[in-house]
């Protein structure tokens, strides 16, 4: 208020050395009462004022004003309520701009405006019935001035209800001086949302990666957009959805443009032609991630191929046989003694674990497969689990981690447990998986197995966040 006005002159003292201002529930009850033409020229608002000629500025009109105003109940705190000062706007805005259609309060009466989590909950609520979500074409949070655990409430709560709508606006006030002879307004400052979009987006994809999911976080980067090198880390998440799904020569398309990268180079290098032994680790990576993502169905129906692709690889390394698709009976008897007990079709022996295990353990008993005996026992261990997967393969029919235990006794899991040094306490799926992962280190004589997908998941954080990393690890 400027300080010539009589009737504000009855509230407020002003002096070289000290300023006191009376509250605001008094001093705008007062105000209120004063005449229209008195308050037009004797009364300022250095906030609001230019918000809203700013708005009206950029769209000739305002459907809605909403005056966010406290109003407590405990007399011991509410002098500085501003429930008068909304009134007072409200009283004399409709003379002064005539493009603003509706002025509502919104009355902060029953939640304390100094506790942030409150006020969040509470504008969460509130806002959408003054300003439908849908029905809002662009809402402008004023975030200067009043209480910051309120401006920092709506303008949280305004940019998660309105998204790419929402446009906050500050405004930085005038010197004190100006303030005190009312010769100055604030300047309008508009909040760029960027940095907020793009750390969302960027927690968002950081979330959906952490389980594993890229289809999620390329429908983040398709809603948003925001973020650093956004075309690459699409590509990228492309790529791992299509791997995941066994569609190699697919996913590395979504690579070639971005090649000149090291790790994306490897990747390549890899996929380039993927070998038995490759694809059986890119298998234990899938049921890390379905273990850990507590999948248990696509957990068994992936252990089932593994077991059986695990099988194949050692009757391909103990006989040769390259392929070991469907072999002749002349070709499969010349490294075994009988076939006995196995299907055969037109002339030819069919490649099912059945046939693996009759010729590795035909070349065991040969001593030709001496160091396969330790591992094939304990792979034949897991057999249970691979019933099971056929099971699933042709009934519709769930599983559970409890139906998964009773397949695998507690001798059974106590001697590989035992043999390969295996957390006999952790759940049966990542039991499975550990134990799973000895065995191929073992047959593929090496010493430790990565799963690719932390290496991608690690990627795309260094390039969301070059200066950071944040490694998930099964």
């Amino acid at each position: 208020a400027k300080p010539e006005s009589n009737m504000v002159a009855n509230w407020i003292k002003l002096s070289k050395s000290n300023e006191e201002i009376i509250g605001a529930r008094k001093l705008g009850k007062t105000l209120f009462l004063c005449p229209e033409d008195v308050l037009k020229h004797q009364v300022i608002f250095p906030i609001l004022v230019p918000a809203v000629n700013y708005i009206l500025k950029e769209h000739g009109k305002i459907d809605k004003l909403i005056l966010i105003v406290t109003d407590q109940k405990d007399n011991r705190y509410n002098f500085g309520d501003t429930i008068n000062s909304g009134k007072l706007i409200k009283k004399i805005f409709p003379g002064q701009f005539g493009n603003i259609k509706d002025i509502e309060l919104l009355i902060v009466s029953h939640v304390n405006p100094y506790m942030a989590d409150l006020a969040h909950e509470y504008f969460k609520k509130e806002l959408p019935s003054h300003a439908p979500v849908n029905a809002t074409g662009k809402f402008y949070p004023v975030i200067s001035a009043g209480i910051p655990h309120l401006n920092a409430a709506l303008h949280n709560v305004a940019f998660n209800l309105y998204g790419r709508k929402c446009y906050p606006i500050q405004v930085k006030q005038p010197p004190q001086e100006a303030l005190r002879t009312g010769s100055g307004h604030g300047t309008v400052e508009p909040v760029s949302l960027t940095p907020f979009i793009r750390d969302m987006v960027i927690r968002m994809i950081k979330t959906h990666i952490s389980r594993y999911d890229y289809m999620g976080a390329i429908g983040v980067i398709e809603e948003f957009g925001e973020l650093p090198n956004a075309a690459l880390v699409k590509n990228v998440l492309h790529y791992a959805e299509m791997r995941r799904n066994l569609n190699i020569t697919e996913a590395t398309k979504f690579l070639n443009a971005h090649s000149s990268d090291s790790t994306i180079k490897a990747l390549l290098d890899e996929d380039k032609s993927p070998s038995l032994a490759n694809l059986l680790k890119h298998m234990l990576s899938l049921l890390k991630i379905q273990a850990r993502n507590k999948n248990i169905y696509g957990f068994v129906l992936n252990v089932g191929t593994f077991y059986e692709n695990l099988l194949r690889y050692i009757a391909w390394d103990v006989t040769g046989i390259e392929e070991l698709k469907d072999v002749s009976k002349q070709q499969f008897l010349s490294n075994t003694t009988s076939i006995t007990g196995l299907d055969s079709k037109n002339g030819s022996i069919l490649c099912t674990p059945k046939t693996y295990s009759k010729l590795i353990e035909d070349k065991i008993k040969q001593n030709k497969a001496a160091s396969y005996k330790d591992s094939y026992g304990m792979l034949k261990k897991f057999s249970n689990v691979y019933k099971i997967r056929n099971k699933l393969l042709h009934q519709i029919a769930g599983i559970n981690e409890q139906q998964l235990n009773n397949l695998c006794s507690n001798n059974d899991k106590r001697s590989i447990g035992i043999s390969l040094n295996i957390n006999q306490t952790a759940s049966l799926v990542d039991f499975i998986t550990s134990a799973l992962e000895e065995l191929l280190k073992a047959i593929l004589k090496e010493t430790s197995i990565p799963n690719l997908y932390n290496e991608i998941n690690e990627f795309i954080y260094k390039t969301l966040e070059p200066d950071l990393s944040n490694e998930v690890k099964l």
